[in-house]
């Protein structure tokens, strides 16, 4: 195997491990601790967990469908590579989900608590995604199209916007306001755990040198 073809190869193992482990821990944070609380974590994930409320489905069946329009604007608007890379990671979450919804526990108790664990392990999930290129799909698409519109915004700022509208709308679904307010605690911490991972402490620092050479 040449050089080439092994860099290839190793960078696409390390992209579906990627994949797999931050999709396992998106799944945790929404099967084991808010989608059984009632707080909707925002993005098609949050969606699926306002359907499975209102009609009993699937969260990931309703999760892959949701997925399905913003996959074609991406092919379209960010190109065949992208969504093929977002393809593989939305496959990987749907199958992710199922696993932990038929095996681990869930979690019953404050509503705090599972609104912290959920957005710690979502935040932690989505960026080992977003560090291999890639996205989990749904708003996290129309993220990316704003940052590319945007470059100096944040990926955790954007998602928080995008995701907050679909957090309000779970307050008309579970008609209860305090699940709201749990909700953008875990959006919250899900978007600065997500920009620690992503970009550190933001502690770096932008120096102009201006020389004759």
């Amino acid at each position: 195997m040449s050089t080439a073809k092994a860099t290839s190869f190793k960078s696409t193992v390390i992209d579906i491990l990627a994949d797999l482990v931050g999709s396992f821990l998106m799944a945790m944070g929404t099967q084991m601790f808010s989608a059984p609380n009632g707080i909707a974590p925002g993005g098609v994930t949050g969606l699926s967990v306002l359907a499975n409320h209102m009609t009993g489905l699937p969260i990931s069946a309703v999760s892959f469908i949701l997925n399905i329009p913003t996959l074609v604007a991406s092919w379209f608007v960010l190109g065949k590579k992208y969504t093929l890379r977002t393809v593989r990671s939305v496959v990987a979450f749907t199958l992710m989900l199922e696993v932990v919804g038929s095996f681990l526990p869930i979690y019953q108790g404050e509503a705090i608590l599972a609104a912290l664990y959920g957005g710690v392990l979502s935040g932690c999930g989505i960026s080992l995604i977003f560090m291999r290129g890639s996205t989990t799909g749904g708003t996290d698409i129309v993220s990316k199209l704003l940052q590319v519109a945007r470059p100096h915004l944040k990926m955790g700022q954007i998602v928080m916007v995008v995701d907050g509208a679909i957090v309000c709308l779970s307050s008309i679904v579970f008609r209860d306001f305090s699940l709201v307010v749990y909700a953008l605690i875990g959006l919250t911490l899900c978007g600065k755990v997500m920009d620690t991972i992503l970009y550190g402490f933001d502690i770096a620092t932008l120096t102009y040198i201006i020389s004759d050479r």
